[in-house]
């Protein structure tokens, strides 16, 4: 594309890996832990940000 654009990245395999540790608590018998979990995105500035 022109110009090229910036983009934000979200940390896919992250999120999975997250996602599999709770379901495997819960599945195990744990109490999952309250509140929330928040994974860092990447921003990737390109020429359309000005």
């Amino acid at each position: 594309m022109d110009p090229p654009l910036t983009a934000v990245r979200q940390p896919f395999e992250r999120l999975g890996a997250e996602a599999i540790e709770l379901l495997l608590g819960i599945v195990g018998g744990e109490a999952a832990e309250p509140g929330r979990r928040v994974l860092a995105p990447t921003l990737t500035v390109r020429e359309s940000a000005g």
